[in-house]
């Protein structure tokens, strides 16, 4: 696998410092731009290519103005992007999901959690813990997410297939292997499941899945 470049966004300078020395000492990681805010790493890459992965540092729901958080990761929709937080709040956690992050992690994690997330997201996969997929069912579900589920509709086995191996956090090149099709074709799945079920991304697939007992 190659070097996966990587962007920082956080307001606190001494934690981005800390970050990029942290990932520094990994060699499957490049650190190419950090800033405080989302407008300003913007500025920095109008000439340069896009990091591969982007960790947004998030230190309290109130940094982002409503709807700012899921206006700043569109806007880096070219990238993965994984959520740094310090929040312990479900209804923080919930809402920062729900903006379209690829991946969560806590500012309390081990270090090798947040590399293997880094690593889990760069290759399609859904770095989320259980508490993620279980504040999103419990508290998001009938609010957020079933309003745009479609229920007249049968998943094909193979689907139902590609559902589980989600959950299980394969990326889209594990799922290739393990059910011997080409990348393409688990990614062609993967939009059809997403339009059956109304839902924008792999996160939706797994709390529809958690909540309909597909994942066993």
């Amino acid at each position: 696998m190659r070097t996966i470049k990587i962007g920082i966004i956080d307001d606190q300078n001494l934690f981005v410092r800390a970050i990029k020395r942290l990932l520094d000492n990994f060699r499957e990681v490049k650190v190419v731009s950090t800033a405080e805010t989302g407008e300003e790493l913007l500025n920095k890459l109008k000439d340069l290519a896009f990091p591969d992965v982007v960790i947004i540092g998030i230190n309290r729901i109130t940094q982002y103005e409503p709807g700012s958080l899921k206006r700043l990761i569109t806007s880096f929709s070219n990238c993965k992007t994984i959520a740094l937080s310090s929040l312990t709040e479900n209804k923080d956690i919930s809402e920062i999901i729900l903006c379209g992050v690829q991946g969560y992690v806590s500012k309390s994690a081990e270090p090798d959690e947040l590399i293997e997330a880094i690593k889990t997201v760069f290759m399609g996969g859904l770095p989320f813990n259980d508490q993620c997929l279980r504040i999103l069912r419990n508290q998001y579900w009938q609010k957020e997410i079933s309003q745009e589920i479609k229920t007249n509709f049968l998943f094909t086995p193979k689907e139902l297939e590609i559902i589980k191996l989600i959950c299980k956090e394969n990326t889209n090149s594990e799922i290739s292997d393990v059910l011997n099709i080409s990348k393409k074709t688990v990614e062609t799945h993967k939009r059809h499941i997403l339009s059956k079920i109304g839902v924008k991304n792999a996160v939706g697939i797994a709390v529809y899945a958690t909540k309909h007992n597909l994942t066993l």
